[in-house]
């Protein structure tokens, strides 16, 4: 099924494979988010968000093989970002980008 709304992966070790379904949003905030450790996104066509996948301050993740699409101007298909605890190991492969790109 489609979701409109945000996503939020609050636990860590956490996947959301939306096996070709649809987020979207109304131009404002994140399609997904998560600042957990070890969290998969995969196969989600996300649009319409400020930024569609935001991990921050996150470490071990995957971001793979989802259709992505920004109207926000000055949004991102992809944020990743630290804060004190720093942000490694996310993996971003395969992915289709319609705006931006990754920061």
């Amino acid at each position: 099924y489609d979701v409109d709304g945000i996503l939020v992966m609050a636990s860590a070790n956490a996947s959301i494979d939306c096996s070709g379904s649809m987020i979207y949003g109304n131009n404002a905030s994140n399609g997904v988010f998560t600042s957990s450790a070890n969290t998969t996104v995969k196969n989600c066509n996300i649009s319409n968000f400020a930024i569609a996948i935001n991990y921050q301050d996150s470490t071990l993740g995957l971001i793979e093989n989802n259709t992505l699409a920004t109207t926000y101007d000055g949004g991102n298909s992809i944020a990743v970002s630290e804060s004190s605890t720093g942000t490694s190991g996310i993996t971003i492969a395969n992915n289709s980008l319609n705006s931006t790109g990754i920061s």
